[in-house]
């Protein structure tokens, strides 16, 4: 059985995994350098109370941008009808917290989210 070899196939280029595999992403605050001015728009446009707010500007970068919508897909920007946007903000912090995991990792889960 002939072995072939490794390293750059013969089209010159690199068979080394790509983004994602083998090579970890920049960090989020190099993905979103303004997100702290995010999440002062954030409380600012959705009328936070004092502790809410400090929750959210003491959180982690990640969980941050998943609370206020930018990151993921589950939440929005501007909370609507909501009668108490600080309940929502405390909710959606301890979902991305466990959505990233005990380490801060973001999408944790993901492996279990797979399974069938």
């Amino acid at each position: 059985v002939p072995v072939l070899p490794r390293g750059k196939g013969e089209d010159g280029r690199s068979r080394s995994p790509r983004n994602g595999r083998g090579k970890r992403s920049a960090p989020v605050t190099d993905q979103f350098p303004k997100w702290k001015q995010h999440v002062e728009t954030f409380i600012e446009l959705n009328d936070l109370d004092a502790r809410s707010a400090e929750m959210l500007r003491e959180s982690a970068p990640m969980a941050a941008l998943h609370v206020i919508g930018l990151l993921g897909t589950e939440n929005s920007f501007l909370l609507r009808g909501v009668r108490t946007p600080g309940a929502v903000v405390a909710t959606r912090l301890r979902k991305a917290a466990t959505a990233m995991g005990p380490r801060g990792e973001a999408f944790a889960q993901l492996a279990k989210l797979m399974e069938d």
